[in-house]
């Protein structure tokens, strides 16, 4: 599977995991969960998820994948099917400026 996908993405400083998740489910693979606890997380203030610009700036950039892989399906480029909610994301190489807002 992993050929076929690619691997993480070391130019992704945060939300490789999620580019790697919506890869394969976007190329037809399926998912399951397994019963039990699967982590613990620890909320830490200089944790990397506690940097909420660079995760968003990196969350957006996976979008950004997604929206132009040609050889993926148009309905799953262009979001979820049936839904009018797009976040709105900084231009690259910008710093975001105001917080990111859902379109509606």
């Amino acid at each position: 599977m992993l050929d076929d996908v690619g691997r993480f993405d070391p130019e992704l400083t945060s939300a490789e995991d999620y580019d790697l998740w919506l890869r394969i489910l976007a190329r037809g693979y399926t998912a399951v969960r397994p019963p039990g606890v699967l982590a613990i997380k620890r909320e830490r203030s200089d944790a990397m998820s506690a940097n909420y610009l660079k995760m968003l700036t990196n969350l957006c950039e996976v979008y950004r994948r997604v929206a132009s892989d040609s050889e993926l399906p148009e309905d799953i480029r262009d979001g979820r099917p049936g839904s009018d909610r797009r976040l709105r994301c900084p231009a690259p190489g910008t710093d975001g400026g105001e917080d990111p807002q859902v379109a509606r």
